[in-house]
């Protein structure tokens, strides 16, 4: 889904349709720095041949019926909810592109005059 650690999924939509979690066989892991990899894809793959995916927040589906989707997977799009930055933004912004505010010739190459009306 992104980058982690996240807090927790909120909501999920398949195909633009919300669907409840709670409906879903959904494992989620938040992308912590100590995550393990998944049960199912160690079972699949085999111990030790699956990375935990540290740092990254991701689900597992297991057994979604995909009737209702034409049998194929499903568009997903999740609600992802994160704790608060110590700081705010303020901590982490790096930097700000301020070109779309300079104006309508902001992005032209020669200098450009204008007379008062």
């Amino acid at each position: 889904m992104c980058e982690g650690p996240i807090s927790r999924v909120g909501r999920i939509w398949a195909d633009g349709v919300e669907i409840a979690p709670d409906d879903l066989n959904m494992r989620v892991y938040t992308g912590s720095a100590d995550q393990f990899p998944d049960p199912k894809m160690e079972a699949v793959e085999g111990a030790g041949h699956v990375p935990a995916y540290r740092g990254t927040a991701y689900v597992v589906i297991e057994d979604l019926d995909l009737g209702g989707f034409g049998n194929r997977i499903p568009q997903l799009t999740f609600e992802v909810i994160r704790a608060g930055l110590d700081g705010g933004l303020a901590a982490v912004v790096q930097g700000v592109a301020l070109i779309p505010g300079t104006g309508e010739y902001g992005l032209a190459t020669q200098p450009v005059y204008l007379s008062p009306r």
